[in-house]
């Protein structure tokens, strides 16, 4: 299926689950509205879609109510405000959870909600799709009229590989799509260049260009904390290490809607 590419979409992908996809994808959207951006986050992982979850909301729709036609595309955004008190909060459509089992989506759906994408992405500034782990169906069409993709990774050597594997295909399937690296979970900084080399050496037999490393996000006991609370780090502690790294972040793509 071939598409333009939606202005602002970045999708949140890894090679395997466990990296802190989902995390990562809630606290770049409240780093965002920090910076004044209006933003959409879209959970569309539909075997464990948790973004709901991880924040302690219990939305009245989700993505299967839309297609189920109980509700429609816009009817099933709910928002997330930091600590209910935030002048700006996070619009998000939440995933449905199918105990792992993921929901088979037609190409008709996927048209459909790149089409309901579409509609609605001129009232923000950013959208974030957060997708399942792997090369699911849903990822591999999204990242055909996705603008870029944010790739995870940790020291694992599973995650690495199947990072690597993951790139490979995006290579092969949407040579132009943009591809970053973040490096989550680091002992440090030289950990996570090191982390980072490991999957450029992985990649450098078939790629001419390779990923840019976009940011390196130490292991910091604040984020399982955060995640208990079933808030933001960015809410429960904005000054930790993990929370300034995604600050960074948000400001290299914030800068590029100025």
């Amino acid at each position: 299926m071939t598409a333009a590419r939606l202005a602002n979409s970045i999708i949140i992908a890894s090679g395997k689950g466990g990296v802190g996809k989902t995390w990562l994808s809630i606290n770049l959207a409240h780093a965002l509205i920090n910076q004044k951006k209006r933003v959409l986050l879209f959970d569309g992982d539909l075997g464990f879609a948790n973004v709901d979850t991880q924040l302690g909301l219990n939305p009245k729709w989700d993505l299967k109510s839309v297609f189920k036609k109980k509700c429609s595309f816009e009817e099933a955004i709910s928002s997330y405000r930091p600590n209910n008190n935030h002048s700006s909060c996070v619009d998000i459509i939440a995933g449905h959870s199918m105990d792992g089992i993921s929901m088979i989506i037609p190409e008709r759906g996927i048209v459909k909600l790149r089409e309901s994408l579409l509609t609605i992405s001129p009232n923000y500034d950013h959208l974030i799709l957060d997708l399942s782990a792997g090369l699911s169906q849903i990822i591999q069409e999204f990242t055909t009229f996705a603008q870029q993709c944010l790739v995870v990774v940790t020291e694992d050597t599973t995650s690495i590989t199947d990072a690597i594997a993951f790139i490979k295909v995006m290579n092969f399937r949407n040579p132009d799509l943009p591809l970053h690296i973040i490096v989550n979970m680091a002992k440090s900084d030289k950990h996570g260049h090191q982390v980072y080399t490991s999957l450029v050496n992985g990649c450098a037999e078939f790629l001419n260009k390779i990923p840019p490393l976009v940011g390196i996000i130490h292991k910091d006991e604040c984020v399982p904390e955060s995640i208990k609370r079933k808030t933001s780090t960015l809410s429960r502690h904005p000054t930790s290490q993990a929370a300034q790294a995604i600050e960074k972040i948000a400001l290299h793509f914030s800068e590029k809607t100025k």
